[in-house]
């Protein structure tokens, strides 16, 4: 079946004025391979350290002057593209104790002046000075569209450090974990852009499942529909990697795409640096399917313009997700999970099989899940109107070799379903302290059936055994049965009976 996507969960970390929180994994501990170094030494030719950096700085502001550089990202297609820079200052402890941020302003073509200062998926976008790097592009404001044009870069150092000990100097470890505007004009903004479009009935499910599971792992993203017939879409597909490509983290491939996109900051034999910032905050304990990417169009929505694009070759595995990068392997792998839905609408004579591959990370299993299903029935009856019922089924395997299978019924109008045992009975089963398990496989099977339930007079009575005064109000029992293939002919009393 054509390729279908939900697809981009577009990367930019928006830096939070308030206190941030200081939990993470334990497993940032965790050392690096011992036979791959990173450090800054004489043969990094191509880095410049901040302290160098620092210096050209302070250097420029004696003589009245700014640091000049430029950046690289793709705006469309596959092909980095430069941009103007200008640093402006080296900002002190801007994520925590010892966590230095380089203030800078950009400049580009690419995005129209009116529209926004930093777009959505730029996050890693690598900042050259002198033609070496010294950081990647990793924050900026959220003012709506006010032509500002300030950012703020993530020294390389620490995304090197990051890569070598799994760990950075700073002394405040902060996650990312989203959120609103807060009163200063800043926000970490999450994006999921879904093609194919989105319509009320999703939006609805996806509020209601925040609403009652508020730490479900994407609580605090934001979803956007947007196209997916762009030619770039279909047929840019590359499978290099540099300094400024799209990168993916994809959740689920297949029929669907769902990936954070952002950008490649450093490739260095098979090591890649990325995003600038955390993408879910968990450190060495996940790992994602690292993909290539192609960009269609620069959106432009209120209050932040963002990069549509899709996640296009699967080239590696995202081992690290840490407080200054997410760092991953060229030819790496990442463990997934394999699930079928078959939709069967009964009311149109439409079916669709949709098969993927979802990341095998338990905690994400249940939100992914539910969200795909979610998405493609919802697409599927959203011009529906009259009552349906769902009858679905499930079945599937476990990493231990067990099985599992479980069916529910839900009626609704509309083609608008909350089947919560989807959810609940995957994240009990992925949970259970007792036994811990991975999903290795899921077949959903969805059918969709007219619900045409009539209420039939079985018995109608009256309280009285007779009627004396015609002028008075007449009071009436009525026995109703349902049929379910709307006839009422016949009725199995209809009987007219004194004494109740």
């Amino acid at each position: 079946m054509s390729r279908f996507s939900i697809f981009i969960l577009v990367l930019v970390l928006l830096s939070a004025c308030t206190a941030p929180d200081t939990s993470y994994p334990s497993d940032l501990s965790n050392t690096a391979d011992s036979s791959v170094n990173y450090k800054l030494n004489g043969s990094n030719s191509d880095i410049m350290t901040l302290d160098e950096l620092t210096s050209l700085v302070k250097q420029a502001k004696q003589n009245g002057k700014t640091v000049k550089g430029y950046g690289k990202t793709v705006f469309y297609g596959t092909k980095p593209e430069k941009f103007d820079v200008e640093i402006l200052d080296i900002v002190e402890n801007f994520i925590g104790e010892g966590y230095d941020c380089i203030l800078f302003r950009f400049d580009s073509p690419f995005i129209r002046k009116e529209d926004s200062s930093i777009v959505a998926g730029m996050s890693g976008s690598p900042i050259f000075v002198n033609d070496k790097t010294v950081g990647a592009l990793a924050y900026g404001y959220s003012w709506g569209r006010v032509n500002n044009r300030l950012g703020f870069a993530t020294p390389i150092e620490y995304m090197l450090q990051e890569l070598e000990t799994k760990s950075i100097k700073s002394s405040v470890l902060p996650t990312h974990t989203g959120g609103s505007p807060s009163e200063t004009g800043v926000q970490r903004l999450f994006p999921i852009c879904m093609s194919g479009g989105l319509n009320s009935t999703f939006e609805k499910k996806i509020a209601l499942l925040n609403e009652k599971f508020p730490n479900n792992p994407f609580k605090d993203f934001n979803f956007i529909g947007v196209g997916s017939d762009s030619k770039v879409l279909k047929n840019d597909v590359t499978t290099n990697i540099e300094a400024g490509s799209v990168l993916g983290a994809e959740f689920v491939g297949g029929d669907m795409s769902m990936a954070g996109i952002g950008t490649a900051t450093y490739v260095k034999d098979n090591k890649v640096l990325a995003f600038g910032h955390p993408m879910m905050s968990s450190g060495t304990k996940y790992k994602f399917p690292m993909t290539t990417g192609s960009i269609s169009a620069i959106i432009a929505l209120f209050p932040r313009c963002f990069k549509q694009g899709v996640a296009n070759k699967e080239i590696g595995s995202i081992d690290y997700d840490g407080i200054a990068s997410i760092n991953g392997t060229l030819g790496g792998v990442a463990p997934k999970a394999t699930a079928k839905y078959i939709m069967m609408n009964r009311l149109t004579g439409q079916n669709k099989e949709i098969n993927l591959t979802i990341v095998k990370i338990k905690e994400y299993v249940p939100s992914l899940v539910w969200m795909t299903v979610a998405n493609s029935y919802s697409t599927m009856l959203q011009s529906t109107e009259k009552p349906i019922l769902l009858k679905a089924s499930v079945e599937g395997k476990l990493s231990d070799g067990s099985s599992f299978s479980f069916s529910f019924d839900e009626a609704s109008t509309g083609g608008y379903y909350m089947e919560w045992p989807l959810y609940l009975n995957l994240r009990n089963l992925l949970t259970n302290p007792y036994k811990k398990v991975d999903l290795e496989s899921i077949n959903v099977n969805y059918e969709f059936i007219p619900n045409s339930i009539n209420a039939c007079i079985d018995t109608l009575w009256s309280e009285k055994s007779e009627i004396t005064n015609l002028s008075e109000p007449l009071s009436l029992k009525v026995l109703l049965t349902s049929k379910e293939d709307g006839s009422c002919g016949g009725g199995s009393g209809g009987g007219f009976g004194g004494g109740g």
